[in-house]
């Protein structure tokens, strides 16, 4: 599933409907108060512009998007709050979407011509590409060593790839399947993703040496399992939809497997892993869309924007700094930092 959050963005600058998995998400309805985390919550905006945070690393340095007159813009945010907005030269569109140790940042980008991939270097330097042998690319990883991972498309259909530092391109396909997508590498090369195949939609885990293993909910029900993220562990964070909504998981390396939703939720998603094990993502409840942060122990904290009833926490760093975004009262959008109690969390 693309990031609904992107694709909402998307939806303001196209015109086009949003995903009905994503509607979910953005759909709020009044109902009863959840618990604030025991921390403050930092807001931010680029130019008092609407504002994703997408992305943090270790160093506190987010990545995200934000919107103003002239089109959608990508940006980092130093730990200090200094902002550095950036575009690729010609784009209707800049979507940064990750941001790794050492400050370089990778996306994609919209032109005349299609979607096509980018990588910023920490000094600013821009490298554009597209997916092997393809006219474009959507890049949503990048781990530490600047190995870059994402999906595109050509006439066999659509395929994950793999682009190491040096540039090469490498497909990531599951046998059998019409859809493959690689959604994030771990700092020994492991590859989280999903693949659909005649079967349903399922997740997969790719090994350094290129094996794959599909990873499945084996519940009675389950229509769509998938893997989203990978910890340096290689702990995969993932989802899986059944009649009664969307729900997550945790897969350990050894394969033990642990589903969970929010306390309350109707829905819940996942976004991101750290390397504690820690978990980023949102729910849906009866009185909105929140935030959240699940701890290894499987205790949860809520986390809402000033005045929202729509707060998604999209990313978190190995020291528990979560970014994300939340709504305000007029809808508009703002990128947060949080710093949870609690170092490594």
């Amino acid at each position: 599933m693309s990031n609904c959050v992107s694709t909402f963005f998307s939806t303001i600058t196209t015109g086009k409907t949003l995903p009905i998995v994503c509607l979910a998400l953005f759909t709020l309805q009044p109902g009863v108060a959840t618990q604030p985390p025991a921390a403050a919550l930092t807001p931010f905006q680029v130019s008092a512009s609407r504002t994703i945070g997408f992305s943090i690393n270790p160093a506190g340095t987010v990545t995200g998007v934000y919107l103003d007159a002239s089109g959608l813009h990508s940006f980092v945010r130093s730990a200090g709050g200094d902002f550095t907005s950036f575009s690729v030269a010609g784009a209707s569109q800049t979507f940064a979407q990750c941001i790794n140790n050492e400050g370089a940042v990778t996306g994609y980008y919209v032109d005349a011509l299609g979607q096509h991939g980018f990588l910023r270097s920490a000094s600013g330097d821009l490298t554009t590409f597209n997916g092997p042998g393809a006219s474009n690319a959507r890049p949503y990883c990048m781990n530490a060593a600047g190995v870059i991972v994402g999906e595109y498309a050509d006439a066999n259909g659509a395929h994950g790839f793999l682009r190491t530092p040096d540039g090469v391109l490498t497909s990531v396909d599951v046998s059998g399947a019409g859809y493959t997508s690689a959604r994030s590498v771990n700092g020994d090369g492991a590859i989280a993703g999903v693949y659909a195949d005649a079967f349903g939609v399922h997740g997969f885990l790719r090994a350094t040496d290129g094996s794959i293993t599909p990873v499945d909910i084996s519940k009675p029900g389950v229509t769509v399992t998938l893997a989203i993220g990978i910890n340096p562990g290689g702990t995969i964070l993932g989802s899986y939809d059944d009649a009664s909504g969307r729900h997550g998981f945790i897969r350990k390396n050894d394969g033990t497997l642990t589903t969970f939703d929010v306390p309350g939720a109707i829905n819940t998603f996942v976004w991101a892993i750290n390397p504690a094990g820690t978990v980023a993502g949102s729910y849906v409840a009866a009185d909105g869309t929140h935030g959240f942060v699940r701890d290894p122990d499987g205790s949860f904290t809520t986390i809402d924007g000033p005045g929202s009833a729509l707060t998604q926490a999209l990313s978190i760093n190995p020291q528990g700094e979560v970014t994300g975004v939340y709504f305000d009262g007029s809808f508009v959008q703002h990128g947060f930092v949080l710093k949870l109690h609690g170092a490594g969390r």
